[in-house]
């Protein structure tokens, strides 16, 4: 391999880089993006020059011109302006009745003369300084302000000198030689733009957005917050619905087991939601069992309803409305009965109430007692016969639905032998699920 082998590998790589390197870097100034100095036939009124405006500020042209080989203010350019990422064509007078059809016009015709063998073309601005230049042929034989690096080769009849694009960007590497090759014409006016970013105008308007219930929150006066909810016994136990919507709203809850409905009351729980609130007694004979919560929610033309749901546990509860009972002096040797009846209210007639919500039985045993045999106590439920012996512990089949109330009777048979003194027994009566 010679050495001029070498050198001629080393420049080609060299240019390869130049190349690559140029078409990185943005450009911020004009450019000569395209020159026509050798149409077919006569060049007489056919001559052209493209200058575009790679950058995104409109460049205003006046007192700018152009250099050529035949004059160092050959061409004065107008006061017009070029826009960013947009083309200006100026060629020689005479251009629109002298063009090729297909040629576009020029945005501005001023007599040019550009020579066809070593010569070169040069933009200059308002302050004289070169802003860019090409040149073709001879390096030796064109002036040094009128191109970069070194000069590109010329072009054939009819063809044009063309700037290289690397992703459809331009490229200036300010090497006439790699910038520009010999191609066929494709001059851009004012009226095109190369801009390889075109816009959509995007029109739209905010509307609300699609009612939706966000969150659903039961429980009740104890905190209970896992949706599992147990009776209060004898009373009412108050669940708290909290229903958290997208959109101020008409909001209704309910209890679909029961026959009450609540209406729900706002309250602002964020910038984005509303939050509302129902509360509710649930009695505590309630049957046990899964209610469902019908949330019912209505916004402008919007509705939407959800559910959500909690279980009622089963209560076994029961209560006795005399816990104490003094009869006094009793003879040895007598009976002394005590009747009771289904009124809670009469404390010194027991009275049993299922105060759960299951059907309930009843077991029976004896307590702590002083001295007094459990075998001299009877009892009985309702208006049955005091005949069951507190001394036989067994379960009663009383079948008492939740809130409802029977008589408790008690009997005590005081042998003649009972020794005299102060006495006292404890009854136990126990609520037993009715299977």
């Amino acid at each position: 391999m010679t050495n001029r082998t070498k050198l001629t590998i080393i420049l080609i790589l060299l240019s390869l880089i130049l190349l690559k390197s140029g078409s990185v870097s943005a450009l911020d100034h004009l450019i000569i993006s395209q020159v026509l100095y050798n149409p077919n036939g006569s060049d007489t009124d056919r001559e052209a020059i493209e200058i575009y405006n790679p950058t995104n500020e409109t460049i205003n042209l006046n007192g700018w011109h152009l250099a050529t080989s035949s004059s160092s203010s050959d061409l004065t350019l107008p006061n017009s302006s070029i826009k960013p990422h947009s083309y200006f064509l100026v060629a020689d007078s005479g251009w629109s009745t002298h063009k090729n059809s297909d040629w576009p016009d020029a945005d501005y015709e001023e007599s040019i003369s550009l020579v066809n063998t070593n010569g070169g073309v040069a933009l200059i601005n308002k302050d004289n300084n070169s802003v860019d230049s090409v040149g073709w042929g001879d390096e030796n034989k064109i002036s040094p302000t009128l191109y970069e690096g070194t000069p590109s080769t010329g072009v054939a009849d009819g063809e044009a000198l063309l700037r290289r694009k690397d992703n459809s960007s331009f490229i200036d590497t300010d090497n006439n030689s790699n910038d520009f090759y010999a191609g066929e014409v494709n001059l851009h006016n004012s009226n095109y733009t190369s801009n390889n970013k075109e816009g959509i105008n995007i029109y739209f308007r905010v509307v609300q957005p699609d009612l939706e219930v966000l969150n659903i929150t039961i429980l009740d006066d104890i905190n209970e917050t896992n949706n599992s909810i147990t009776p209060k016994p004898n009373s009412y136990r108050k669940l708290y619905v909290k229903v958290e919507v997208n959109l101020n709203s008409s909001v209704n809850i309910s209890l679909t087991n029961l026959s009450y409905v609540n209406q729900a009351n706002l309250t602002k729980a964020g910038n984005f939601s509303y939050e509302y609130m129902a509360e509710f007694e649930v009695p505590y004979y309630s049957q046990p069992g899964i209610y469902n919560v019908k949330v019912e929610v209505r916004s402008g033309n919007q509705s939407v309803t959800n559910y959500s749901s909690f279980k009622y546990e089963s209560l076994l509860s029961i209560t006795i409305d005399a816990n104490s009972i003094d009869l006094g002096d009793v003879k040895a040797g007598s009976d002394s009965i005590i009747f009771g009846d289904s009124d809670t209210a009469t404390l010194d007639s027991p009275t049993v109430k299922n105060t759960g919500n299951v059907v309930l039985d009843a077991k029976v045993l004896p307590g702590t007692y002083n001295g007094f045999e459990y075998s001299n106590i009877y009892y009985s439920f309702g208006s049955a016969q005091v005949t069951n012996s507190l001394s036989d512990e067994r379960n009663f089949d009383l079948n008492l639905e939740p809130a409802d109330s029977t008589a408790f009777n008690i009997k005590l048979e005081v042998p003649k032998t009972q020794a005299l003194g102060r006495y006292s027994c404890l009854i136990m009566i126990q609520g037993v699920d009715s299977e």
